[in-house]
């Protein structure tokens, strides 16, 4: 259990083409948030949310509203970049969010 860490949102939508000729996401930084990361798992997801996509943490990330930048498939870093999560799938309710991901780093 992780609690009251912040997250670098990065966003992996630009790129460009390297010697190889392989195209390469580049990340771009949108804004730091804080949240209690928990163990969640695909099994809990379908229990709950009647959803089969494979996480296997959820970020509760306190705000009022909508917040516009949490999207699927964007990236969460920790602090220290030694922990990274790709969001799969995100729930609003009135004061914070439910942001499910799966490690990738």
């Amino acid at each position: 259990m992780v609690t009251n860490c912040t997250y670098a949102l990065w966003n992996k939508t630009g790129g460009s083409v390297n010697s190889h000729g392989d195209y390469v996401t580049t990340p771009t930084f949108i804004k730091n948030i804080s949240g209690d990361l928990q163990p969640y798992s695909t099994a809990q997801l379908l229990k709950s949310y009647g959803e089969t996509i494979e996480v296997n943490n959820v970020l509760f990330y306190n705000h009022f509203g909508i917040d516009t930048d949490i999207k699927i498939g964007t990236i969460l870093k920790n602090s220290d970049d030694t922990q990274e999560y790709e969001i799969r799938k995100f729930i609003p309710w009135d004061t914070y969010t439910q942001i499910f991901v799966f490690r990738i780093k």
